[in-house]
């Protein structure tokens, strides 16, 4: 028990040392502080939006439509702020050869994977909080979906929906299915953080950049997804393109799909860099 109690405190403090470092640079201060105001725009349009198409809507709702359609902003915005907030990993300091000192390599890299999952999961977290702080004036009380309660009380076929039937019939409460849409959102940015930081490792952290902004991007001069059989990874970027690309009976089993695949990939990354930073030269010689 002490041994894994000393253990965990070796990796907190490797932890907070890549966590402050990140947070202390000023592209990371500028960054988040562009981000909150850029997000904080949409969330009041989106807040009046409710106010004026539905008459009500619930907390657990809204969370889930934020979360499904990637806070409701462009997957090439989303994509290109988590490159740049992430990007650098781990960030070429002083600081890196102190913790290699202090630590065992595998250690180190264990606490630059922590690192990568905090920072993005934070990020996402504090999107959602931001979303939810400009929207929460126009919730009412209540759980469930509200959409299916118009429906039964108007029977109108030209509602106005918030969540589409393929989740409202899917039998998924709101919580159960935000956690789900946070976790394919997670997984999806989570595997491109290890290919970049799986590239810095083997000495081409760019390489990791080029594969990243190609994926994003050459999709939409080369229109390489008109391929038949093609498959691209900007097809998991959200619960509601996986669901929406699928027959409806269908749609869960396919998140549950790209939920495993993408966990896969994460892990195949992962298992791949250990053998690289046992054997790999690690020297960091920029400046704090």
């Amino acid at each position: 028990m002490d041994r894994m109690s000393k253990r965990a405190n070796r990796m907190m403090a490797l932890l907070r040392g890549q966590m402050g470092a990140w947070l202390r640079t000023p592209r990371t201060t500028v960054l988040i502080v562009l981000l909150l105001i850029y997000s904080s725009g949409i969330a009041a349009d989106y807040g009046e939006f409710f106010a004026s198409q539905v008459d009500r809507v619930y907390f657990g709702e809204t969370v889930f439509f934020y979360l499904s359609r990637g806070f409701t902003t462009s997957l090439t915005m989303m994509s290109a702020v988590v490159m740049m907030l992430l990007s650098e990993v781990p960030r070429r300091t002083a600081l890196q050869n102190h913790l290699l000192i202090r630590s065992s390599r595998v250690r180190w890299l264990w606490s630059l994977i922590f690192f990568c999952a905090l920072a993005l999961a934070l990020m996402l977290l504090l999107l959602l909080a931001v979303y939810m702080a400009f929207t929460l004036p126009h919730l009412s009380p209540g759980t469930g979906w509200s959409d299916v309660e118009r429906f039964a009380r108007t029977n109108d076929p030209y509602l106005v929906r918030l969540i589409p039937e393929v989740v409202t019939d899917s039998g998924l409460s709101p919580l159960s299915a935000s956690l789900l849409a946070f976790g394919v959102m997670f997984l999806y940015y989570m595997m491109y953080l290890m290919l970049i930081l799986l590239c810095s490792l083997l000495g081409a952290p760019n390489l990791g950049l080029m594969i990243y902004l190609s994926l994003f991007f050459l999709h939409v001069t080369v229109m390489w997804e008109s391929v038949p059989g093609l498959y691209l990874p900007v097809s998991t970027s959200n619960i509601m393109i996986i669901m929406n690309s699928v027959r409806r009976e269908r749609a869960l089993a396919a998140v549950w799909r790209a939920l495993a695949g993408m966990g896969g990939v994460v892990a195949l990354l992962i298992g791949a860099m250990f053998p690289i930073v046992r054997r790999t030269e690690l020297r960091f010689n920029g400046r704090n």
